[in-house]
């Protein structure tokens, strides 16, 4: 009997356990206009979260609806992530900022800013640097330098040197250049011909650079670790989750817009209103997912201080912007989209 209570007990207080992902819509006031609002409010906090970069059909460079993509996944709740190159007609739609997955880089940009979430889903934005750099060492022991310009990339320039994983898919073309095959930290080949991409390893894949390819041979080992520099405030140290978008709009607690200082120049970005994602989160780390149908960039930042935030960053807009949460859609994207943040309760 005292058995029973106690699981009568347990299930009761189970039952009763807050919510920690809840929809919301409500309307705010930003650089004296009023706005819209539908979002997700997170509670980081609660250790049944989990924080998740979403990849479209689990390869960078493809696209994927976002209510599929969350479905497929296990998510909760889900909002589109990064810019990425949505007018090409190639069915190859490169993204346009830094993602980070399980701790590791998987896409590497030179613009914008990151969201990212520690272990504990402790959360940051930072506005990381990446160079693509390892070393080779021979068999006499000689040491050197190695370099890539890209990860998961599709090349777009006669001249490249690409480093690609699993993440971009089961194999990689030679594209008119040389692969260098990487297998647990040693290169095992270098072939024109199209290559499974070892899941221990990497290829990279080297265009126009005879000096560097020179450098390769059978049997040397092979060490990758990209450098990262952080511009402004904050620090990726940690990240095990991070998505690339921008730029940053509220910092400390107060809107910021300094795009140009993150690489942006579209005029998209720079002045005009329309449908915009953003993210946002408190001090107390309650993490805010929005979308508005028509805001400038530079009005997320009084939108999110609004709601409580401290930090905020922008995230892709016009038809990119989607919310998904618990089976439908909040806000529904005009396409497919590239990636996206997934929210997951265990």
């Amino acid at each position: 009997m005292r058995m029973l209570l106690l699981i009568s007990a347990f299930l009761a207080v189970a039952g009763t356990a807050a919510d920690p992902v809840t929809a919301f819509s409500t309307s705010v006031t930003a650089n004296g206009a009023a706005f819209a609002v539908s979002g997700v409010k997170v509670n980081l906090g609660d250790p049944r979260v989990a924080l998740r970069v979403g990849i479209a059909r689990d390869l960078v460079g493809h696209t994927e609806a976002l209510g599929a993509l969350a479905k497929r996944a296990g998510a909760v709740a889900a909002i589109n992530g990064s810019f990425f190159d949505a007018y090409t007609r190639d069915a190859l739609k490169n993204p346009d900022m830094s993602l980070i997955s399980n701790g590791q880089l998987i896409f590497k940009s030179n613009i914008g800013s990151v969201l990212g979430f520690g272990a504990d889903n402790r959360p940051a934005i930072f506005t990381p640097r990446y160079r693509l750099v390892g070393t080779l060492t021979h068999a006499n022991g000689r040491a050197e330098s190695w370099f890539a310009y890209w990860m998961n990339r599709k090349p777009t320039a006669a001249t490249s040197v690409t480093l690609f994983t699993r993440h971009w898919g089961p194999t990689i073309d030679a594209a008119g250049g040389t692969l260098v095959v990487v297998r647990e930290g040693v290169v095992a080949d270098l072939t024109a011909a199209t290559t499974a991409i070892p899941a221990d390893g990497f290829i990279i894949q080297v265009r126009g650079e005879a000096g560097l390819l020179r450098r390769f041979q059978v049997g040397d080992r092979v060490a990758f670790a990209p450098e990262t520099t952080y511009l402004g405030a904050g620090s990726g140290e940690g990240v095990r989750e991070g998505l690339g978008a921008g730029p940053r709009v509220l910092m400390a607690g107060k809107p910021i817009f300094n795009p140009s200082s993150e690489g942006f120049s579209d005029p998209k970005i720079l002045e005009r209103a329309g449908a915009r994602s953003a993210a946002g989160y408190t001090a107390d780390r309650l993490l805010y997912l929005i979308t508005v149908k028509s805001a400038r960039v530079r009005d997320l930042g009084g939108i999110l201080q609004a709601l409580g935030c401290v930090e905020g960053m922008n995230l892709d807009g016009g038809a990119s912007s989607g919310l998904w949460y618990r089976g439908q859609y909040l806000t529904a994207p005009g396409r497919d989209i590239s990636n996206a943040l997934l929210v997951m309760v265990k």
